[in-house]
């Protein structure tokens, strides 16, 4: 952690000197007849932070140590050449740096680099008093704290040939994932065995290291009326990290007479990630933009697969060549009206193994379902009218034809040769627009929209057989001192479709109809106004809400004192967010400025159904009902935060600064998550 803190401070140091020379180079170039801007500026500052309770939400982005923050921006621009650098640091896992520079328009350079924390939850456990004696849940790592610090490079460099109208291109970008992690797994080894009284949970400290790699590569040129353009990309993810593996005991049905063993006592890899590499090449053709009629084409090829490194189970390989067509066609013959035409084309094969080898399993090698290969067909189409200067009209049509192979009914047998889903699916959308700008002036702009979505089949339970959307927008600009903006979207879809089926014995399938039903509204609205010309007031409101109501089936089993339906299960989830924020100019030396913002969330998970006994398998026989579902799901969150500065510039190249931060997460129906987080940062700054 120390060696990047030290090496980008003394990148910064650098740059930062570099910065202060400019205005002599400056003064050197004073007789360049190339007009130039050279800016350049520096601050360094320190802050320190203070934290109560748990962080992981109330600073969920943040690195909670004090130290060093610091900052450069330094822009040389001229007509033929241009230079811009910008870097922020706040600590050793917070810091980024962007670099342009363009020469002529035959060379451009462009690269980024950014890091940030992400400080992940520890799950404390099973509160015994609602789950005992069923669950037993060991921590093994009672205190360890998770974080993620993430990193993300690009490079991307262009090129132009001096005296042709083409441009080579060449990109690579970066992300990697370092640190730790829960691991939550079931407890099977050693003393539990002999204790098989209850469900063992345990819980580990998992190390985490992923890379993900993308390099692209292409050209594109000028011929004439066509242009012509190539590129092709290879990405690959990587898992450094060691696969778990920890001892299980035996996996044992008492059921069945005599028992029936399915896999021996041992030490077996779990929660594996698996790894995958991607590579495509890609075609296009496209007339000139200009013009009432322009057209684009483009086919691409590839392949992709993806693996895990495990000696438990082999092989574990698949892989699926594809291949996509895309075709654009734009009509424009006259100012009023315009047609544009929409193709897009994905077919898939995907192939795996016909058989795996799993060690540990009496029975030898499991047979592999195929996987299913997908053809996915996209059409579409808009039409636009514009009668008047102040008003458009706008129709679209969206048709997805999606077909699948490997598919079939369910059967009751464990290796099971299809996939549940329709072979072949068609959805269709109908969207209708109205812009309108009824003062002839960008001072009232209004958006309405109306969406019919439907499906002659639908795949999944969340997916719908048929919705509609709605969409309303306003933006009001009064004078050059007040504006405000205020959009509403509402939602109501439903699927009266979706089917589960289940062998409750070898010869009797039971089905059950699951009805969907989703309603959902969010708005949002916001102000801007400047009441004197030294001060600026924003003020935002957002409002999300959803309700869903489905059918849904608890335990999944062949035995029929297992399964247990509730109808109309409901799920409701609620946010509201306030924010206010001001900027006042004091005097051309003073600034204050000012944040405060609220959060306020809830949802619940509502089933019912009755108190009903349920016997389980070597447990015996408990009652169970829906009213500790409720209370284990129902949240009721507050988020605050509020932050406060000042900027005084003292002399004209230097400027003073200070901030205050304060964040705190409350959970209003319990206190495992509670934090807060508070940071005080002071810095000087000079301009050149």
């Amino acid at each position: 952690m120390i060696k990047p803190r030290i090496h980008v401070l003394w990148q910064i140091c650098v740059l930062a000197l570099t910065g202060m020379f400019f205005p002599v180079f400056s003064a050197m170039d004073c007789e360049d007849l190339d007009p130039r801007i050279l800016e350049s500026s520096f601050s360094l500052g320190y802050r320190v932070v203070d934290s109560q309770e748990n962080t992981q939400r109330a600073g969920e982005y943040s690195f909670l140590d004090s130290g060093t923050v610091a900052g450069i921006v330094i822009k040389d621009l001229k007509t033929t050449q241009r230079f811009r650098f910008e870097a922020d640091y706040f600590d050793q896992t917070d810091y980024n740096a962007a670099i342009d520079f363009d020469y002529r328009g035959l060379f451009r350079l462009h690269a980024t680099s950014e890091t940030f924390n992400h400080q992940l939850e520890h799950f404390p456990g099973i509160d015994a008093t609602l789950t005992a004696p069923l669950v037993t849940f060991t921590d093994q790592n009672p205190r360890e704290e998770y974080a993620i610090e993430v990193k993300k490079d690009e490079v991307s460099l262009r090129a132009r040939l001096p005296e042709f109208p083409a441009h080579f291109n060449l990109a690579y970008w970066r992300l990697q994932r370092q640190g730790t992690r829960q691991g939550c797994f079931v407890d099977e080894g050693g003393a539990q065995t002999a204790d098989c009284t209850s469900c063992h949970l345990q819980s580990r400290t998992e190390t985490v290291n992923q890379v993900t790699e993308e390099i692209r590569g292409g050209f594109d040129a000028h011929l004439g009326l066509v242009d012509i353009s190539y590129s092709s990309f290879y990405r690959e993810f990587r898992d450094k990290t060691r696969t778990p593996l920890d001892p299980f005991g035996e996996l044992v049905d008492i059921s069945t007479e005599p028992d029936t063993l399915y896999r021996h006592a041992g030490e077996y890899e779990h929660d594996a990630v698996p790894e995958s590499r991607h590579i495509a090449h890609s075609l296009g053709l496209h007339t000139s933009l200009t013009g009432g009629l322009t057209a684009g084409a483009m086919l691409s090829v590839g392949e992709m697969e993806s693996s895990s490194k495990l000696s438990d189970v082999s092989p574990v390989t698949s892989k699926s060549d594809y291949w996509k067509a895309a075709g654009d066609f734009t009509l424009t013959p006259s100012s009023q009206w315009t047609l544009a035409l929409r193709y897009r084309l994905l077919d898939m094969d995907t192939r795996n193994p016909d058989q795996v080898a799993v060690s540990g399993l009496p029975a030898g090698p499991v047979s592999v379902r195929d996987s299913m290969d997908v053809k996915r067909t996209h059409y579409g189409s808009r039409l636009s009218y514009r009668p008047h200067y102040r008003l458009t009209l706008q129709g679209d049509w969206q048709r997805e034809e999606i077909e699948r192979t490997s598919t079939g009914p369910i059967q009751d047998d464990p290796n099971d040769l299809f996939w549940h889903l329709p072979a072949q699916e068609n959805k269709s959308s109908y969207k209708f627009s109205l812009i309108a700008r009824p003062l002839g002036t960008q001072k009232l702009r209004l958006n309405l929209s109306y969406k019919y979505l439907t499906s002659d089949d639908p795949s999944y339970s969340t997916s719908l057989k048929r919705g509609h959307q709605g969409f309303a927008g306003a933006t009001l600009t009064l004078s050059d001192r007040a504006g405000m903006t205020a959009n509403i979207q509402v939602i109501r879809e439903e699927n009266n479709r979706n089917e589960r089926s289940l062998f409750h014995d070898s010869a009797t399938l039971n089905r059950y109809r699951l009805r969907r039903q989703l309603d959902s509204e969010n708005a949002t609205a916001g102000a801007w106004l400047i009441p004197h010309k030294s001060l600026q007031v924003n003020i935002r409101y957002g409002y999300l809400h959803s309700r869903t109501e489905q059918g849904v089936l608890f335990g999944n089993d062949h035995y029929p004192d297992y399964v247990i339906l509730d109808e109309n299960a409901e799920f409701e989830q609620t946010v509201h967010t306030a924010e206010l924020s001001s900027v006042w100019h004091l005097s051309k030396q003073v600034s204050f400025l000012g944040e405060a913002r609220l959060t306020r969330s809830a949802s619940r998970f509502d089933p019912s159904f009755a108190f009903q006994p349920l016997e389980y398998y070597g447990i015996g026989s408990t009652a169970v009902d829906s009213s500790a579902l409720r209370q284990l799901s129902e949240l009721q969150i507050l988020q605050t935060a509020y932050k406060v500065g000042v900027d005084w510039q003292f002399k004209d190249e230097w400027k003073c600064s200070a901030r205050y931060t304060w964040d705190r997460y409350e959970d209003l129906e319990g206190a495992v998550l509670d934090g807060t987080v508070q940071s005080y940062l002071l810095s000087l700054s000079r301009t050149w």
